[in-house]
């Protein structure tokens, strides 16, 4: 791959992470829940296409797809520019994004006709979303999300839409049970 096919893939997805507003944003928005379930359901989706076994939902598809063409250093010195000084879990999906745009192309890729995987969670992350993760959960907000069985969410409704006028929507839908 030369720079220029690379630049012309990765700067886009690099502007969108240098526009983040990476201060934390404590509102308890439906869309963050619907978005992290969406990554969820999404890295089900590529560890059962890909046969894993080991490991949670949180790591580099691109590296297992694509172990030869790694992130270039200079575009994670961008990451690391872009996002500050946020935690090595939020650098790290951010790096993943990167990679994926440079190889999302590639018919090693294509030919699982799957979802990109980091896009909810860069979406959050647009939306000032931020989350904890511990053991056996994901708290995003006050709710948390299991992470124990985290494969299972593979079978999950997609989030179709990942546009503001859907995640708006959802901010404005009530919680179901709550006073």
């Amino acid at each position: 791959m030369n720079s220029t096919s690379i630049d012309e893939r990765v700067n886009p997805a690099l502007k969108r992470l240098t526009a983040i507003n990476w201060k934390l944003d404590y509102h308890d928005e439906r869309s963050y829940v619907e978005l992290m379930y969406e990554y969820l359901r999404r890295m089900a989706l590529w560890t059962s296409a890909l046969q894993l076994e080991d490991g949670g939902p949180f790591f580099d598809v691109a590296a297992l797809l694509c172990p030869d063409t790694p992130l270039p250093p200079p575009l994670k010195e961008a990451v690391d520019a872009a996002v500050h000084a946020r935690n090595p879990l939020v650098r790290a999906i951010c790096e993943w994004h990167l990679h994926w745009v440079l190889i999302a192309q590639l018919p090693a890729v294509t030919r699982f006709g799957l979802p990109a995987p980091s896009e909810p969670l860069i979406r959050f992350y647009e939306r000032n979303g931020s989350f904890r993760r511990e053991d056996v959960f994901v708290n995003v907000g006050i709710v948390g999300i299991s992470i124990s069985r985290w494969r299972n969410y593979g079978q999950r409704q997609p989030l179709l839409d990942l546009d503001d006028a859907t995640l708006d929507q959802l901010d404005a839908t009530p919680w179901p049970n709550r006073a």
